[in-house]
C-alpha cells in the first residue's frame, strides 16, 4: 500500500489528474517510446475526491494507461458502484505494474488484496463472469463491484472496454486491451467502511443545495425520462448527430425511430449509479422478435448514434441487441460502431471489395450484418481482424481515398 503523497491531490485534482500524473512518473516521461501492450505500461484505476460520499453525481472514476489505439495517454471513465466500493474498502486507487504469465483477477475485500487464478474465466463473456464473481465473493447481503474484460480484450482488439457490473463501461482508448495484455481478467471489490467528511455541516449544506437545484432542473428530468439519449432530437435539429458515417446532416425518419420515446416500447426499468438521484441508466427487455433479449442494460446515446444513425439502422430493438452483444464481448461501442460505419461507407464507394471482406456485402441498415461483424471483431476473425484496428489504423492499412472517410 502506498499513501497518496502530499501535493499530489492538491495539484492534480480528481482521479483523472492523479492518474495522468502517476502515468507520466511511472513511465519517466517516455510516453512515446513504449508499446502500450508491453508489460511496462502501467494500468491505473483512480477514484475521485467525492467517491463514496452521497454527494449526487460523483460516483465516477477513471482508468489510465498508454492507449493501444492511439499510442499516447489514454483514459476511460465509468460510473456505477466501483468507486464507492473501493473507498469503502479503504482504497483511493489501484496501480497494476508488469503482467502475469497466466490469467488472474484481483480480489479486494477491505484492506486485503489478492491475485487469484482466472484460467476458468478466460474466454468467457463479461456478463457470465460478473455473475460468477458476484456469487463467489458476495454473501451477507453484500454484492461486490466487478470490473472485467471480455473476449475482445483477451484477443487484443485495440478498442476493448472494461465492463463494470455489466452496464457500466470504461469504454474509451482500449483500456480493456491493456488489461488483456497483462492477463488480468478483472477486479472484484467489497468494502464495509465509510468515507469520513472533514466538514460535515458544510457538506450537508452543499449536498442539500445541489439536490434542490436538481429537483428544479429540466435537464435532470429529461435524463431520468429518456436517459443520455434525451438530447438526440435537439442535437439533430442543430446538426450535431453523426449520420451515415458523418455524410448526412439530417435523417428525420431515423431519429424518430431512435429517440427517447422510441425506446419506451422496450424500457423495463431505470437504474442509477451510487447515490445518484438522476437514474439515467436504461434497463431494456425485448420479449419477442429477432432481437429478443432478457432485461439488461440498455444503450446510451453514444451507442445509439454509433450503431443507429452512423450505420443507418432505424430500429431501437436492433440497436439494443447490438449493444448487449458489445457489452458481453467487451467492445467500446463508440469505436466499434464508427469503425463499422466507416467500412460500410468505403464498401459503398468501391474502396473496399468483397474479396477483402471474405465475401460479406457491407451495406447500410443491415443489423444482422453488424451483429456478425461485432462477433468477428471480438474474435479477430477474418475481416473482423482488420476492423479490430479501429477506423484510423484501418484507413492507413487500406490507403488511397479511404482516409477521407475515417
Amino acid at each position: 500500500n502506498i499513501p497518496l503523497r502530499e501535493g499530489l491531490v492538491e495539484n492534480y485534482r480528481g482521479g483523472s489528474g492523479i492518474g495522468a500524473r502517476l502515468l507520466y512518473e511511472l513511465l519517466e516521461g517516455k510516453i512515446s517510446a513504449m508499446d502500450p501492450l508491453e508489460a511496462g505500461n502501467p494500468l491505473i484505476f483512480m477514484t475521485g475526491p467525492f467517491s463514496g460520499t452521497t454527494l449526487p453525481s460523483t460516483a465516477r472514476m477513471t482508468v489510465n494507461a498508454l492507449s493501444p489505439l492511439t499510442g499516447i495517454w489514454g483514459e476511460a471513465n465509468v460510473g456505477g458502484q466501483l468507486s464507492a466500493q473501493l473507498k469503502f474498502a479503504g482504497w483511493d486507487g489501484v496501480v497494476f505494474l508488469g503482467s502475469s504469465a497466466k490469467p488472474v483477477y484481483l480480489h479486494i475485500d477491505g484492506e486485503k488484496a489478492r491475485l487469484l487464478p482466472a484460467g476458468e474465466l478466460w474466454g468467457q463473456d463479461t456478463y457470465a463472469v460478473t455473475d460468477l464473481l458476484q456469487r463467489r465473493h458476495g454473501g451477507d447481503n453484500r454484492k461486490p463491484a466487478v470490473a472485467v474484460i471480455g473476449p475482445a480484450g483477451e484477443n487484443g482488439v485495440l478498442y476493448a472496454s472494461i465492463a463494470h457490473n455489466k452496464g457500466h463501461h470504461f469504454g474509451r482508448t482500449g483500456m480493456g486491451t491493456v488489461m488483456g495484455s497483462k492477463k488480468l481478467k478483472g477486479l472484484v471489490v467489497s468494502g464495509t467502511g465509510k468515507v469520513d467528511i472533514g466538514n460535515p455541516e458544510g457538506y450537508k449544506e452543499v449536498r442539500q443545495r445541489l439536490l434542490n437545484k436538481m429537483k428544479e432542473s429540466l435537464a435532470v428530468e429529461l435524463f431520468n425520462l429518456y436517459g443520455t439519449n434525451c438530447g438526440i432530437d435537439a442535437g439533430h435539429l442543430s446538426g450535431d448527430v453523426p449520420i451515415k458515417n458523418w455524410q448526412l446532416g439530417e435523417w428525420g425518419e431515423g431519429i424518430n425511430a431512435l429517440n427517447g420515446p422510441a425506446f419506451e416500447a422496450i424500457l423495463a426499468d431505470r437504474a442509477t449509479c451510487y447515490a445518484c438521484p438522476v437514474a439515467c441508466k436504461r434497463v431494456v427487455e425485448i420479449k419477442e422478435g429477432p432481437w429478443q433479449m432478457p432485461a439488461g442494460p440498455g444503450p446510451e446515446y453514444e451507442t445509439i448514434t454509433s450503431f443507429g444513425t452512423m450505420c443507418m439502422i432505424p430500429d431501437a430493438a436492433a440497436v439494443a441487441k447490438i449493444n448487449e452483444r458489445c457489452n458481453q464481448l467487451g467492445l467500446d461501442t463508440i469505436s466499434c460502431g464508427c469503425t463499422v460505419a466507416f467500412a460500410i461507407d468505403c464498401f459503398e464507394k468501391g474502396l473496399i471489395k468483397e474479396e477483402q471482406t471474405g465475401g460479406l456485402e457491407l451495406r447500410w441498415n443491415k443489423p444482422e450484418l453488424v451483429l456478425k461483424l461485432v462477433e468477428m471483431i471480438a474474435a479477430r476473425e477474418g475481416f473482423g481482424a482488420v476492423l479490430a484496428l479501429g477506423s484510423h489504423r484501418l484507413a492507413e492499412k487500406l490507403g488511397g481515398e479511404t482516409k477521407k472517410y475515417a
